[in-house]
């Protein structure tokens, strides 16, 4: 029994004697790690500097401010000046009820970048839409009339050049930086005229440095998301790294009220450097054209491929002597990259080849076939042909499509309204009110390319058809509306 309560007590010594070491040991260590990061503090003295924890953005605002404009923008509209003089009888009337045409000078406001000395500015093309008088304000107050150089309503981007701008006169202006280095976390700083206050800058993070799925204009474009606050008169304002270097330019917000959420969105520098090129050498943009169908891949597509995990977009349609044909890209292929740049949707496809010229040649990683081997095949990109005004013909004949305007169907409508590359067809363009087809709902974009078993490729023969027809009581007619099939039945 002694041998046991001795041993005991020579566990217990070994326990207080290792658990006594380690304290004495914690506690050195940590007044040594006190005495070497934390100064003794005297009576006189304290222990942080105003300096360092003075953080600030304002040598950054400094630096980039001369560089953002105000833009006044002024158009004259015509508007009918109803007869009525109540707003609510002219709101239930319309402007169906007669009146006087008058002229009205209609004002808008925005923000501006200057990008380089010459006086060049970029901003966006809805602040100066329709504009017959541009005037830009500078951050010392000088004021300068502008020229437009070109603009795309599409890519919602526009470029001015201040006109008379004297030779002794030097302007800041941003340079641009690579907005592909841009991460998410990283703080930047948002500059522009919100409601005409004047130049204002506020701050925050980026929130999303690719945010793709947005389309305001129907275009296929990636944004910089940030929650600095950006409100209406911010459109075509600066969007700043720390460095003070452009890296996008404000362009919309996401709200439900009207007003900044922190949720704006600005087009990134790269896309806005290669616009501006093509602005300065042609004054307009010309679109590339893929001859491609694309779907987002869904994780149950991804599955049925036998994909660990959604990555690329799937071809569905290719249309014959594209350049995505001549690459030999299939229907089924998956697009995974072009040259560096991950393919994650179809917004992504359209906004990389965007960034390359005409006649170039781009890398698109691909799994093709069955098996989904990976590869990559050279594709030289071709452009959009076709015209946006194209001749319009209107059916005047009494059938269920009397007062359509319709057209030939061209590779840059098809573009315009979305429509597959493998569509045929006459599309609707216009519809004459008080008509027939304005009745039966018609809509512009339908596609119309079947009268009953007569498959329909050209206006011409939608109006032979129609002719020939025209005594018939009954009608079948297949039209093309979403990229669906749809058939109407009409009965006389």
């Amino acid at each position: 029994m002694r041998q046991l309560i001795n041993k005991l007590v020579i566990r217990v010594k070994k326990s207080f004697t290792f658990a006594t070491a380690f304290i004495i040991t914690f506690v050195i260590l940590a007044v040594v790690v006190i005495n070497v990061n934390f100064p003794k503090a005297h009576a006189n003295s304290t222990a942080i500097t105003s300096e360092q924890v003075h953080l600030t953005l304002a040598p950054v605002a400094k630096k980039v401010i001369p560089a953002v404009v105000n833009i006044y923008a002024e158009k004259l509209v015509t508007e009918r000046v109803s007869p009525f003089g109540d707003d609510a009888i002219r709101n239930f009337f319309g402007n169906s009820v007669g009146g006087t045409l008058r002229k009205r000078l209609e004002k808008s406001l925005g923000s501006g970048v200057i990008i380089d000395k010459s006086g060049l500015i970029v901003t966006n093309n809805h602040v100066i839409n329709g504009a017959t008088k541009i005037k830009i304000i500078l951050s010392d107050r000088r004021e300068y009339i502008a020229d437009l150089v070109g603009t795309t309503v599409k890519y919602d981007i526009a470029l001015l050049k201040i006109r008379d701008l004297p030779r002794n006169k030097t302007l800041h202006f941003l340079p641009f930086a690579r907005s592909e280095n841009v991460q998410v976390g990283d703080f930047v700083i948002a500059i522009g005229d919100p409601f005409g206050l004047g130049q204002t800058v506020t701050s925050g993070i980026v929130s999303s440095a690719h945010r793709s799925g947005l389309s305001p204009n129907g275009s296929p474009s990636v944004y910089i998301q940030t929650d600095a606050s950006i409100n209406r008169g911010n459109s075509g304002g600066a969007l700043v790294n720390t460095s003070g270097e452009f890296i996008g330019m404000n362009t919309f917000i996401y709200t439900p009220t009207g007003g900044s959420i922190g949720m704006g969105f600005a087009i990134p520098s790269n896309f806005i450097k290669h616009i501006v090129k093509n602005l300065k050498e042609y004054h307009k943009i010309t679109p590339i054209y893929a001859g491609v169908t694309l779907q987002d891949l869904s994780n149950d597509m991804a599955v049925a491929k036998g994909l660990d995990a959604p990555q690329g977009v799937l071809v569905t349609d290719v249309a014959k002597g594209s350049s995505v044909a001549k690459a030999g890209i299939m229907p089924g292929d998956i697009i995974l990259k072009i040259n560096h740049n991950n393919v994650n949707s179809t917004g992504d496809f359209g906004y990389y080849l965007m960034l390359h010229d005409i006649g170039e040649t781009v890398q698109i990683t691909r799994l093709a076939g069955s098996n989904l081997s990976r590869d990559t095949v050279g594709m030289v990109l071709e452009k959009l042909e076709g015209t946006l005004t194209p001749k319009i013909t209107y059916l005047k004949d009494r059938t269920p499509l009397q007062g359509l305007g319709v057209a030939n169907l061209n590779p840059m409508l098809a573009d315009k309204f979305k429509l597959k590359t493998t569509t045929k067809g006459v599309i609707v363009l216009n519809i004459q009110p008080n008509t027939i087809s304005n009745n039966l709902g018609f809509q512009p974009g339908d596609i119309i390319n079947r009268i009953s078993t007569t498959k329909i490729s050209t206006a011409r023969q939608l109006e032979a058809q129609l002719r020939k027809n025209i005594n018939s009581r009954s009608w079948s007619i297949q039209v093309i509306r979403n990229n669906r099939a749809i058939t109407l039945n009409f009965r006389d």
